[in-house]
């Protein structure tokens, strides 16, 4: 839930300010939490890899899906920001779709890299980061023909 603006925050009657993002207020709060989560997991996964390394993989996958998951108001917050932009700036929604899902092939490759690599797996960490690379040069190819035609316009009389 949004917390309401007061006064002390300088958004009076007769104010033109904009209001904060409701999610920066809590931010710190957050960090703190995924912080010490990842403090935790990072000890117990010390204590258990040695005796039990299946363990240790398992409660590294839970603690990044907490962190995944704590994370999903910040991330709805940041979509509706962006498409509020682009329906400012009059940016085809089309376009900045692709480019939402680019960031998210990006962030969801680097996370089951990461997480091949804690499994001591390099090779697969190797081929999940080839497969994103692939992915995203396929996704962008429509960005980049409307870019290229862009240019084209531009430079013929």
């Amino acid at each position: 839930m949004i917390p309401p603006v007061s006064a002390k925050d300088g958004l009076g009657k007769g104010s033109n300010a904009q209001p904060p993002c409701p999610i920066v207020g809590r931010c710190p709060v957050e960090i703190v939490h995924i912080v010490a989560l990842a403090l935790v997991a990072t000890a117990l996964n010390l204590l258990l890899r040695e005796r039990f390394p299946a363990f240790a993989l398992f409660v590294s996958l839970l603690v990044g899906i907490a962190i995944f998951f704590s994370l999903l108001d910040a991330l709805r917050l940041i979509f509706d920001a962006l498409f509020g932009l682009a329906e400012k700036t009059h940016v085809r929604v089309p376009h900045l779709e692709i480019l939402l899902k680019i960031l998210g092939i990006a962030y969801l490759t680097e996370f089951a890299a990461q997480l091949s690599r804690d499994a001591h797996e390099e090779a697969v960490a190797k081929k999940v980061e080839l497969a994103g690379r692939v992915l995203i040069l396929l996704l962008a190819l429509p960005l980049l023909e409307t870019l290229v035609e862009s240019i084209s316009g531009l430079l013929t009389p």
